[in-house]
């Protein structure tokens, strides 16, 4: 990427997938060879051999369908099908990259495909936390969560699994484990229906957010159908008027972002544009009781710190409240919400998490 970022100002997505495509195949190929070491049988399938199929939006693509017959194959053969996750096969039959949470997205897809009851995913965590444990030493592992509470976490911000695993998680079936690796830690199940009478509660911090603030045109609703189209996320912040609006999408798909409202000569018009502004979302989950807004905003306003921190948005949720602050405030305001769950006897808190003792670089 380096090279293509040296020499181009402009990147085609398809030569991009190509090239970010080859980092999946030569880890296939060398747990293959460790594999071989060891005395065990096995074959690397890029997406395309494993018959990954996927829609034509290059570098942020969604599977359509997997064709299981190879993967089944070599499996009754006795050998084990090392699968390059990530990536896939369009019907023009181009390399295609899934964005962010492929491999996760992959895995349970395949899962899912192949009927498995179960699907392991390992990242550098010991699990789901009740808040980033980077961020606070007394962070709680659930030891269990169901599909729909991983969704949402994973919707809010939730780093540990990508929303689109989380869904293919829950509309499966598939009992996820996530657990860290090189670790004999159980980690977390997420499986099951939500329960509501013992609901969990974590606070989860977003990514960095830019805002597009758009001067509405007919060309408005093409322009953001086009953004959702290429797995862009907006969310509207606020609209002063019937023809001025506010988004906020993540820093990492500003650059996209920018080539598309372009296209659509959307930022050439009077008072649109990509601002540099540098917020994040932070969210409470589970009973919404003690985490009104109002005793959030108070929070804010009596904190020595937070009061200098402007409240972009607030929104009120069935499962809890989020709120829309400068990035540099958010850590703060995350670990004060969760300090609060800490002081309280919480039953949830107390039957599905368990104190872990461990360090995070």
């Amino acid at each position: 990427m380096g090279l293509m970022n040296n020499y181009s100002q402009h990147i085609s997505h398809i030569a991009m997938d190509m090239v970010v495509s080859a980092g999946e195949q030569i880890a296939a190929g060398l747990m293959v060879q460790v594999l071989h070491d060891i005395g065990l049988k096995a074959v690397p399938l890029t997406g395309c051999q494993a018959g990954i199929v996927t829609n034509n939006i290059h570098a942020n693509a969604t599977i359509s369908k997997i064709k299981t017959e190879n993967i089944l194959r070599v499996s009754a053969s006795g050998v084990i099908p090392i699968i390059t996750g990530f990536q896939g096969i369009t019907s023009e039959g181009l390399i295609s990259t899934l964005g962010r949470g492929g491999s996760d997205t992959s895995a349970v897809e395949l899962a899912k495909a192949l009927g498995a009851e179960a699907c392991e995913i390992y990242t550098d965590v010991q699990g789901v936390f009740s808040l980033d444990p980077r961020l606070s030493k007394n962070a709680r592992i659930f030891t269990r969560i169901s599909h729909l509470e991983m969704f949402e976490m994973s919707t809010l911000g939730a780093k540990v699994l990508h929303k689109r695993a989380a869904y293919a998680g829950m509309v499966s079936g598939v009992k996820l484990f996530i657990k860290q690796t090189g670790s004999s830690q159980n980690g977390t199940v997420i499986a099951g229906e939500q329960t509501f009478e013992n609901p969990i509660e974590a606070i989860i911090t977003s990514s960095r957010k830019s805002t597009l603030s758009i001067n509405q045109s007919y060309k408005t609703h093409d322009a953001l159908q086009e953004l959702s189209d290429h797995g862009i996320a907006f969310d509207m912040l606020h609209s002063d008027s019937e023809s001025h609006s506010i988004y906020c999408i993540d820093q990492c798909d500003k650059s996209l972002a920018e080539n598309i409202l372009e296209r659509s000569q959307l930022l050439r018009r009077e008072r649109s544009a990509l601002s540099d502004n540098d917020l994040m979302r932070v969210s409470t989950i589970g009973n919404p009781a003690p985490a009104h807004l109002d005793s959030i905003v108070e929070m804010i306003m009596c904190h020595s710190e937070l009061h200098k921190s402007k409240v972009s948005h607030s929104e009120i949720r069935r499962s809890g409240v989020s709120v829309t602050v400068e990035a540099e405030y958010a850590s703060i305001l995350a670990q004060m919400l969760h300090d609060n769950l800490q002081k309280r006897p919480v039953h949830s808190m107390q039957t599905r998490t368990e104190t872990v003792g461990c360090a995070f670089s």
